[in-house]
């Protein structure tokens, strides 16, 4: 009688054993993970546009690039009076994701070239940013948290990005990104 506890007791733990042995496996596949997000603030300063990218076939880990265009309007030095100039900015970013399947921790650097008609100055989140045409005006590091769905689907990203401007500003911007990750 003692014996048939037992001997459920380790088909269950087999069972589950075998379940947990199979479900460690990335789900593989042939292509690139990809994903195109819809970014507000973080790496894109204000909102904008990326695509990511990883650098290794058929896995949704590892190295990575994300490169995206952002958008704002500055004052302008050159122009008399108070006018606006549209600035252009797009962060360029090298990551890589730890985590085999859905969950996965991002860590990142990159720079924020700026592109611009005129020199410019413009106030973001206490932060002012200056330019003078094609610049660079930043870099930044990033950590956050990434789901990403197994197959193709709605992706999010939440990441904490420590963001250095030219002119010696720090500042920390707290991201969020919303898109869709293919193959």
């Amino acid at each position: 009688m003692k014996k048939l506890p037992l001997l459920f007791a380790l088909i269950v733990g087999i069972l589950f054993s075998a379940n947990a042995q199979g479900s460690n496996k990335a789900s593989s596949f042939d292509g690139f993970q990809k994903s195109i997000t819809f970014d507000i603030t973080g790496k894109s300063i204000t909102r904008g546009l990326k695509f990511d990218t990883r650098l290794k076939r058929g896995q949704r880990n590892g190295y990575g690039v994300k490169i995206g265009l952002a958008t704002f309007s500055a004052d302008s030095f050159e122009s008399p009076g108070n006018q606006r100039v549209p600035v252009l900015a797009t962060p360029i970013e090298l990551n890589y994701i730890f985590g085999k399947k859905r969950h996965g921790l991002v860590t990142g650097v990159g720079a924020i070239p700026t592109f611009a008609t005129s020199s410019f100055e413009r106030s973001i989140n206490g932060v002012t940013l200056q330019g003078n045409g094609v610049d660079l005006v930043g870099g930044f590091f990033t950590i956050g948290y990434r789901f990403t769905p197994l197959k193709k689907g709605v992706s999010v990203q939440i990441n904490h990005t420590p963001t250095f401007f030219k002119n010696d500003i720090r500042n920390t911007f707290t991201g969020i990104s919303i898109g869709y990750a293919f193959k």
